[in-house]
């Protein structure tokens, strides 16, 4: 008997006759427990509705928490409204006042207060109310560099922190409302517009449309930060909401359209060529990242209109995620909060929570997809039997009383052309001894035989086993 390699990740071919590998749905982790198998793929989390009255009348245009504020409660921007999710009572509220615009929305936290940035302005939360911030200063700050709109923040020190052209401005710490119109800087290295600034242990990363500057705190009231003039990146970046923190590191895209992780002062490139090219093909305004740590994973989540790409720190490995008859996956920005994470829909005004422990998308099953390569070096050798080895016997995600299925197509030309689907029952719930296995296979081909799965079953992928008899 042989074992298939089961790809360890999701990559698109560069050209004809390049092979493909797919995995759809799943993210790989180290299979303990069988040194012949060392890898598993297991399924993404799925959704469940937290929001069954209806509560949110349209695509939710961000989202935001921390523990300090409105007593630790979600915050999901609804049209203008700011409404709160208590997930410890699955209830909703309302914080009083609104916010301007219909873009997607920024926010930031201070031990005090909130931010937010809707429409290019300041909003200040009590964690009670929202409201423009009042100080006139902020107007001062903007018509002096000849700017009608703030384009990111962020908060350090208990300050709030907005970007506008290649400047940024700060707040008097512990009051966002407060500002003065001498209190701000501008990016010294590099006369690229900011596209965002964000703060990370202690520094303030400066992201521009050509580099990256890190400046820090000084401890000085006056003059509260100050540059790190030998920590400057020749890298630009593509978009505000591609950055994403995680592992306790930066994530981005950048403005060559690969993805980047910052290592201490250098950019680390992390995305394949394939993965560029389906980033050109998104407007960058649509992307959008989030993060989610997952039983030892951390996930850089990458979401487009075109496609979900999905980065695992622990593994390095790309993989898509999509929400079944989308080309992305519906959830495109999640919170962690009391434990457990929290999404918005970025396809309708759906809110849900996100777990492992749902086998379904809404009530709609997930379907996987995974596949398995062969090599061949020399010859036509017969394929006797190609078996899937896996959890069995949890039932069709839609009705655990009914069959799963897994359903196989063979590729004899490194995944130019395929075969039909062939189906093989995996059981109803309980019938754990269930196998998933195809004979009649035909004959290998040089370079390799890929052999596509698909499946209905949340079930984990220990490997494919080839010619058992």
């Amino acid at each position: 008997m042989q074992m298939a390699r089961v790809a360890a990740g999701h990559y698109e071919p560069d050209g004809v006759g390049d092979g493909r590998k797919v995995c759809i749905n799943l993210y790989s982790e180290l299979n303990e427990n069988d040194p012949n198998r060392p890898m598993r793929h297991v399924v993404r989390p799925g959704s469940l509705d937290r929001d069954l009255a209806g509560v949110l009348s349209k695509i939710p245009r961000g989202i935001g928490q921390t523990d300090g504020h409105a007593s630790g409660h979600v915050l999901v921007v609804d049209d203008v409204t700011v409404r709160t999710f208590d997930p410890s009572t699955v209830t909703w509220g309302t914080l009083t006042g609104s916010l301007a615009g219909s873009d997607r929305v920024q926010m930031a936290f201070s031990e005090v207060e909130g931010a937010i940035l809707a429409n290019g302005s300041i909003y200040v939360s009590t964690g009670s109310a929202v409201a423009a911030a009042t100080d006139a200063d902020y107007a001062t700050l903007l018509s002096n560099h000849s700017q009608t709109a703030f384009t990111s923040i962020t908060s350090l020190g208990q300050r709030l922190i907005a970007t506008y052209g290649s400047r940024f401005c700060y707040s008097d710490t512990l009051d966002f409302n407060n500002t003065t119109t001498l209190s701000f800087y501008t990016a010294e290295s590099s006369p690229d517009a900011l596209v965002a600034a964000v703060a990370l242990q202690g520094s303030l990363y400066l992201f521009g449309t050509e580099t990256i500057e890190r400046w820090i705190e000084t401890g000085d009231n006056d003059a509260p930060f100050r540059p790190q003039t030998s920590s400057v990146m020749n890298r630009g970046c593509l978009a505000r909401d591609t950055i994403a923190q995680l592992d306790n590191t930066l994530f981005f895209v950048g403005d060559d359209y690969a993805v980047y992780r910052l290592n201490g002062l250098t950019p680390v490139l992390i995305s394949k060529p394939w993965l560029a090219r389906k980033l050109r093909a998104e407007n960058a305004s649509d992307l959008v990242a989030s993060y989610m740590e997952l039983e030892g994973h951390s996930f850089y989540i990458l979401n487009g209109k075109n496609g979900c790409y999905v980065y695992d720190a622990s593994t390095r490995e790309w993989f898509v995620w999509e929400t079944y008859d989308q080309n992305t996956w519906e959830w495109s920005q999640t919170v962690e909060a009391a434990g457990n994470h929290y999404a918005i829909s970025r396809l309708g005004s759906n809110f849900a929570q996100l777990s492992r422990d749902y086998p379904q998308e809404l009530g709609v099953e997930i379907v996987i997809e995974w596949s398995a390569h062969l090599p061949v070096i020399g010859g036509r050798r017969p394929i006797p039997s190609i078996r899937v080895d896996g959890t069995k016997g949890r039932g069709s995600a839609a009705d655990i009383t009914q069959d799963a299925y897994i359903s196989m197509a063979l590729s004899k030309d490194n995944g130019i052309t395929r075969g039909a689907y062939r189906s093989r029952s995996i059981g109803k719930q309980g019938e754990y001894r269930k196998r998933a296995i195809w004979r009649q296979n035909g004959r290998a081909r040089e370079p390799q035989v890929i052999a596509f799965f698909r499946s209905n079953d949340p079930m984990i992928v220990n490997g494919v086993a080839v010619g058992e008899d």
